[in-house]
């Protein structure tokens, strides 16, 4: 995409379990909208989203 990483969130509900990145509740994804404008403000031009699929 050539673009430069400014910023890098982690969703509210992700816990490191045995060095692994996992999702309490699968499914139940709160305050993405504030985190896209948190990015945007941060300078992001593009955004890399992914999904958890526990």
């Amino acid at each position: 995409m050539g673009a430069q990483v400014v910023a890098e969130r982690k969703c509210k509900r992700m816990v490191e379990v045995n060095g692994r990145w996992r999702c309490e509740k699968p499914g139940v994804c709160p305050g993405q909208a504030s985190t896209v404008l948190d990015l945007k403000k941060e300078g992001a031009e593009v955004i890399l989203t992914g999904t958890c699929g526990d």
